[in-house]
Formats: C-alpha cells, sequence, structure tokens
C-alpha cells in the first residue's frame, strides 16, 4: 500500500451513498410534517373545489420557498469562507460558478424531489377524512 493512501472498502462506499441520500429525507421528513398539520386546511380546500393540482402546489410553494432560502443563506457563507474551503480542495476553487450551480441544482432537484411525494399524498386525502382529522 502507498504511503498516506487508505484503502476503500465496500463498507466505505455504502456510507457514502447513505450520506447522499441524507439531504432527500431530511427534506421528505419536513415537507410531511409540514403537508401533515395542512390536511385539514387542504381538505376544506378540496371541499370547497381546489383541484388537486392546487393542493399538491401549496405543499410545493413551502418546499420552494425552503430550498430558496437554503440556496440564499449558502452563498454569502461559501463567499465568506471561500479562503478556507479553498484550502481543503484540491484542481477546485471554492468559487467555480459551474460547480456552485450545478451542486445547487442537484440538492434542489433532490429537495423537490423529496417534496412531491408528501404533496401528492396530501392532495389525494379525501375531503371527509380531512374533515374528521381534528
Amino acid at each position: 500500500m502507498v504511503k498516506g493512501f487508505s484503502r476503500r472498502t465496500l463498507r466505505d462506499d455504502r456510507d457514502d451513498i447513505e450520506q447522499a441520500f441524507v439531504p432527500y429525507w431530511d427534506r421528505h421528513g419536513v415537507i410531511s410534517f409540514v403537508a401533515a398539520h395542512r390536511t385539514h386546511e387542504i381538505g376544506i380546500r378540496m371541499a370547497l373545489g381546489a383541484t388537486r393540482a392546487s393542493a399538491v402546489w401549496l405543499i410545493a410553494r413551502d418546499a420552494l420557498v425552503m430550498i430558496g432560502t437554503g440556496i440564499a443563506i449558502a452563498l454569502p457563507c461559501l463567499w465568506a469562507l471561500s479562503r478556507f474551503i479553498d484550502a481543503q480542495l484540491f484542481g477546485v476553487r471554492a468559487v467555480d460558478g459551474p460547480t456552485i450551480a450545478g451542486a445547487s441544482a442537484l440538492l434542489g432537484l433532490v429537495a423537490i424531489a423529496s417534496a412531491m411525494l408528501p404533496a401528492w399524498r396530501a392532495a389525494s386525502v379525501s375531503p371527509t377524512k380531512a374533515l374528521r382529522y381534528e
């Protein structure tokens, strides 16, 4: 074995894959919580004639606000810590535009995908069940 290099195992790869899904499960849990607490409101809206698409949009809009807020907070922090981050990276600058845009887009897509299941589930609840919920 070469000095300075460690040997990766299958367990290390599995841990990396699990950590890649942490943002998905985190957002999914938060959006599920929000959707569960808005079930009564969604039921009233559906009983008054709202479409399923408008109910999905109601939950998805909350997710988009969370995503936008997270990116708006993260980008100035990245810029402020760019010297420290530059020291940790090899071959990539900390304020590399395409890398930042790609990472932001990827995490945004993961967050939107994680919000769609709770939004669809909340929109498919029948109005009578939602009104009896509380």
